[in-house]
């Protein structure tokens, strides 16, 4: 049995997914320094060009083109993909950008996926 906390997100056990046979074997998530996820901003005010927004910095996202009225989308990658390569979520986000004003974050978390 071994857990973790980390600030601000919570407190993580391997014992709470143990099931002898679908997850015999449970790891801790790795730590947010490790992972190093940035959620990079568009508005129709910057469709090309991202704002980086990192976690805890509330600074950047009071400086950046978020609008808290308008509805706001999350685009995420899969394990075996990261949003520099996944021209999908290029499309999405412009798709979305097309489709109504929005604040469409894509969320990078290559730093913990495969």
């Amino acid at each position: 049995y071994k857990e973790v906390d980390y600030p601000g997100i919570g407190h993580f056990t391997t014992n709470d997914f143990y099931d002898p046979k679908y997850r015999p074997i449970v790891f801790l998530p790795q730590s947010p320094d490790h992972i190093k996820t940035k959620f990079l901003l568009h508005t129709r005010k910057n469709q090309r060009d991202a704002q980086v927004i990192t976690q805890g910095d509330k600074q950047a996202i009071k400086n950046s083109n978020f609008n808290g009225k308008n509805p706001t989308k999350f685009i995420v990658h899969g394990f075996l993909d990261n949003q520099l390569f996944g021209d999908w979520m290029r499309q999405m986000k412009d798709e979305f950008l097309f489709a109504g004003d929005y604040n469409v974050f894509l969320v990078d978390w290559a730093g913990g996926n495969g």
